[in-house]
């Protein structure tokens, strides 16, 4: 029986790039206040992806939490070949100011449960302990919290799979790792379920493995529907901004509406 990672997708937003254009994407994005970092990351995969079609680097979808890319993939693309660039790249976080005692209570409770994933309360408790860590350390609330193992759940990896019921696939290697020398060394999770692995071999080398089937239902998210926005509405966004942030938080595109209405 497939898991269901609702919970881990809840707040994940995706547009569909291909089938929209820049307009209807423009638009979402000023009513919805999008970060102008990430309009313009848009813009440029937009704009890339319909001058060139067929280029394989061009996503189709494009998946984020806030303002906050989680990644890319092609309509024609299996899971296996997601591009999740901003989450390869998290820092190895320091808890040396926890009470490193609950990730050994935690470990011990999986052990048991032989389920991966966070209760309600050992989840509440590690993240209100882990919080100031993790605001320091990440820009993104896509992972809230993680656990490290090194007691009963340091097994090699087939056995992890098998006990825990888990389907792991790893991104962006070259050449994938001898299953049979990792060890789990910590666990990411979002909203208490676990969604990134990270082993370590028999040499101390890490490999980031993501949960295979929170990815399927990931890539099986429904875009955005944008559609037309009236311009009373858009005009409303534009002043709304205006307002709060002054005239520099506006673009040539929104500056360029906004002077149509002066003429």
């Amino acid at each position: 029986m497939t898991k269901d990672f609702s919970n881990a997708l809840s707040n994940i937003s995706c547009i569909d790039l291909l089938n929209a254009s820049w307009e209807e994407i423009n638009n979402y994005c000023l009513v919805s206040n999008v970060a102008n970092g990430l309009k313009m990351y848009l813009k440029h995969l937009h704009s890339s992806l319909h001058t060139d079609l067929f280029n394989s680097y061009n996503p189709h979808i494009v998946f984020f939490d806030a303002d906050y890319i989680i990644g890319s993939i092609r309509n024609e693309q299996s899971v296996e070949q997601f591009s999740l660039g901003g989450i390869e790249i998290l820092p190895d976080v320091n808890a040396i100011k926890m009470d490193l005692s609950l990730f050994k209570n935690i470990e011990k409770e999986i052990y048991i449960t032989k389920n991966i994933d966070l209760t309600d309360d050992l989840g509440c408790e590690l993240f209100h302990k882990m919080k100031p860590i993790l605001l320091k350390n990440y820009n993104t609330d896509f992972v809230q919290i993680h656990v490290d193992f090194k007691n009963e759940l340091t097994i090699p990896y087939p056995e992890f799979c098998k006990e825990y019921n888990q389907n792991i696939v790893f991104l962006n290697c070259e050449n994938q790792p001898d299953l049979n020398s990792l060890r789990l060394h910590r666990v990411f999770y979002r909203y208490k379920q676990a969604v990134i692995f990270i082993f370590r071999n028999n040499t101390g080398l890490e490999f980031m493995g993501w949960n295979k089937n929170f990815l399927f239902q990931l890539k099986n998210c429904k875009p955005i529907q944008l559609g037309k926005i009236d311009t009373k509405t858009k005009l409303n966004a534009v002043l709304d901004k205006l307002g709060l942030y002054g005239v520099n938080s506006l673009d040539d595109e929104e500056m360029a509406f906004l002077d149509s209405f002066s003429k």
